[in-house]
């Protein structure tokens, strides 16, 4: 037969806020996070975000809820075997969202669907320096 402690079961009760704290990482911050419109049913997204070196962005899946979108950013992995390098990851997509958007809710997913990265935008107005990106960007 066991005997806990009241001192044992108080030090139990305050690890586990600490363990799971550790366990779930918060997704990292959208960087030079950009979104502009190119035209009333198109946007240009661009930002950068940390990733492994062997992971590609996959075109977005986009959500609509009146003035605001939830786009999601998948990725896959480009190779079985790749090192630990963390480097900057470029996305640059034209995403259909409708001319009532006037907000973007984004995250990238890890290639096991675990939330990597997640930032918010304002639609900037068509201008002169919004430019659609390239093919395959």
């Amino acid at each position: 037969m066991h005997k806990l402690s009241v001192s044992s079961v108080g030090l139990a009760i305050l690890m586990m806020p600490v363990a799971s704290m550790a366990m779930a990482q918060a997704a990292a911050p959208l960087d030079d996070l950009r979104a502009c419109r190119l035209d009333a049913g198109r946007v240009a997204l661009s930002f950068t975000y940390e990733d492994g070196a062997c992971v590609a962005p996959q075109p977005a899946a986009v959500d609509e809820a009146d003035t605001s979108a939830v786009v999601t950013i998948s990725t896959n992995r480009t190779a079985e075997v790749c090192t630990l390098n963390i480097v900057p990851v470029e996305v640059n997509q034209p995403i259909v969202v409708s001319q009532a958007v006037q907000h973007l809710d984004i995250t990238v997913l890890d290639p096991e669907g675990t939330p990597r990265a997640a930032g918010s935008a304002e639609i900037e107005p068509m201008g002169a320096d919004c430019a659609e990106p390239p093919v395959g960007q």
